[in-house]
């Protein structure tokens, strides 16, 4: 007789040969992968005069399908042929042996239950905002067959820079929480973490992706000095030229001419309403790096210092928008217009030619370029 174990109504399968002293063989389709099943041994009756205890019993799986495992386990072994077992039980003549007795059919499937893709951020964690930074990653896995779920196995992928403990310790189980201490250094080490889970006993195993982000306003970055937007996007192809984070600037960003750097402000990290790409987040990041960018590198190379532009402005920059009169008719602005070494602003859209300049270059930016590099919460992959 056969029943799936802890089951309220379970179902019973009843093996019986044909007559006494016959054995015969049945194959059954009931079994299911992450279950655990009953066998046990039922004397009914003997046609002999002094009763007969002897047995033969034996059950093999036949199909099993992808990624499940079939275990046997006959602790009191009731699955055998003949008459004695290795314990040096009684004869079966004078006692049945295998009454009360059970084994059992364990089909195993290793599966992480949670995260689960569903909804397609539950695989998300987010370093905190409190001292260096603590991330939980939580997680939950079983057998099917909740008697072996205590020999499960995790293991995460580890956080250069970053402590890594967990709980239960070691980490066995089907729950577990793992926890990262201390942002890394490298905006590389956030992102797609592999969550691992193993059955041993049969080498059975499943995985999950999980994603790392850190607090996008917090200041908990290795430096301590700049927001977490700005540590970690300033490792990233957004950036461009040489910045600094400048915390009172009332501008996305700003070049000071005869400055070997510019500097980027705390409105950078959000919306763009500029004249030019628009952008939010590391896309506003991006392309105003770009804009002052160019400003820096236009003055610079054309002007060398704000003694030398003073200098040489009267002469040299009539209109004063910042551009090189003899150069401004083989420059063209947004528009694509060549501008004109007369006026101050060409185009009449209110920005002086050498402003309309770095919107040019700034509008090179393309929209998510950037947003597989971008790791922040909330940011640009928080809702993928």
């Amino acid at each position: 007789m056969i029943c799936e174990a802890g089951a309220a109504t379970p179902f019973v399968i009843h093996h019986q040969g044909p007559q006494f002293g016959v054995v015969t063989t049945g194959n059954y389709n009931q079994f299911r992968p992450g279950k655990r099943y009953e066998i046990k041994i039922v004397h009914l009756a003997t046609n002999a005069e002094t009763p007969d205890y002897d047995f033969t019993a034996m059950v093999t799986p036949v199909s099993i399908p992808a990624g499940v495992i079939c275990e046997i386990e006959d602790p009191e072994w009731i699955l055998r042929i003949g008459y004695w077992n290795q314990h040096e039980e009684p004869p079966p003549w004078i006692t049945f042996y295998a009454e009360g007795k059970k084994a059992y059919v364990n089909l195993i499937k290793a599966e992480i239950t949670e995260p689960d893709g569903n909804p397609v951020t539950d695989n998300h964690f987010v370093f905190d905002s409190t001292g260096s930074g603590i991330c939980n990653v939580t997680a939950t896995g079983t057998t099917g067959v909740s008697e072996k779920d205590v020999d499960l196995e995790w293991l995460l992928t580890a956080i250069a820079d970053s402590d890594q403990t967990n709980y239960p310790t070691p980490p066995k189980g089907s729950n577990i929480t793992f926890t990262y201490t201390g942002l890394p250094v490298s905006n590389s080490q956030f992102g797609v973490k592999t969550l691992t889970l193993t059955y041993p006993p049969a080498s059975q195993q499943d995985t999950q992706a999980v994603e790392i982000f850190f607090n996008k306003m917090a200041t908990n970055n290795p430096d301590r000095m700049t927001p977490n937007w700005y540590y970690y996007w300033s490792q990233t192809g957004a950036s461009s030229g040489n910045h600094e984070y400048n915390t009172s600037l009332g501008y996305d960003g700003q070049y000071t001419c005869g400055d070997n750097h510019f500097e980027i402000g705390p409105s950078s990290c959000g919306q763009d309403y500029g004249l030019a790409v628009k952008g939010d987040g590391i896309d506003n990041f991006g392309s105003t790096c770009l804009h002052e960018k160019a400003h820096m590198d236009y003055f610079l190379t054309t002007w060398g210092t704000w003694a030398n532009y003073l200098s040489r402005q009267p002469a040299e920059d009539i209109d004063g928008d910042g551009l090189k009169d003899s150069e401004e008719t083989s420059l063209t602005g947004l528009d694509g217009q060549p501008y004109d070494p007369t006026k101050k602003d060409t185009n009449g859209d209110s920005y002086d030619d050498g402003e309309d300049w770095a919107c040019k270059s700034e509008n090179t930016w393309q929209i998510g370029t950037h947003d597989s590099e971008d790791w922040s919460s909330p940011g640009h992959q928080t809702n993928n």
